[in-house]
């Protein structure tokens, strides 16, 4: 098992954790508005991506400035499209000896350490191998998570051990890297875990939500794009948690 040693500020917005005998940064952004307890937004970027690209682009503090948003950076990690492992991402495949599940949660504790989070309102989002990655914490860590948001990603493999709490899926449809057609899978696959394969979705422009009674919820936000994210999606991400 690996353990978070010494935990130390690096900058204003960035901190670093020994985990085991690895070093690993993330970038952090502070509420600017106070709170009795503040929520937690963890946010990982896509391969070949960094802690700061992310921040940039999902700018969670813009969007929910009482929660404290977590960007953590990858390492090197191969993948199908890098199997040198050359760029920096998360280890989606495996929970076993997973350095990035660990890195999770010494993130975690350093939040119970250095502020007052709601425990309750622990959320993760991710885009493309950030959402894989995502998904497969949320079967590892579905007890300590609220709700997660994964974009650009479809594991339909992990549906069968997903804990049943809220999901935001968002998608491009024209999406050539993760087929739009293995996400759309993978959101099937999730409503038939959650038992709304016969609920009839709300519609509300690219958004689909599936709800009954007594069960969680599951969006699914469809964009026209590929790959990327459009804008709109970022806000969208940020009011689905604050519902949860």
């Amino acid at each position: 098992m690996l353990v978070p040693l010494i935990m130390s500020m690096l900058a204003p917005d960035t901190i670093t954790i020994t985990v085991g005998d690895l070093e690993r940064t993330a970038r952090v952004a502070v509420p600017t508005a106070t709170a009795e307890k503040v929520p937690v937004v963890f946010v990982f970027h896509g391969h070949g991506g960094t802690a700061l690209a992310a921040q940039r682009s999902f700018k969670l503090e813009h969007h929910w400035p009482e929660a404290l948003a977590i960007y953590p950076q990858g390492l090197p990690t191969p993948t199908q499209r890098d199997p040198e492992g050359k760029r920096d991402g998360w280890n989606a495949r495996s929970a076993v000896d997973n350095r990035d599940i660990a890195f999770f949660d010494a993130l975690l504790e350093w939040a119970k350490k250095t502020h007052r989070i709601d425990e309750r309102r622990v959320y993760v989002t991710g885009h493309s191998n950030g959402g894989g990655f995502t998904y497969l914490l949320a079967t590892q860590r579905g007890d300590k998570l609220a709700a997660v948001a994964p974009s650009s990603a479809g594991p339909s493999q992990r549906a069968k051990e997903f804990p049943k709490i809220p999901v935001l899926h968002l998608g491009g449809q024209k999406d050539i890297i993760v087929p739009f057609a293995s996400q759309e899978r993978m959101v099937n696959a999730l409503r038939d875990r959650f038992g709304l394969m016969e609920i009839e979705p709300k519609v509300d422009g690219l958004t689909k939500t599936y709800r009954k009674n007594g069960t969680p919820e599951i969006v699914f936000f469809a964009h026209p794009g590929g790959h990327s994210l459009p804008v709109a999606a970022y806000p969208l991400i940020a009011e689905f948690f604050k519902r949860h």
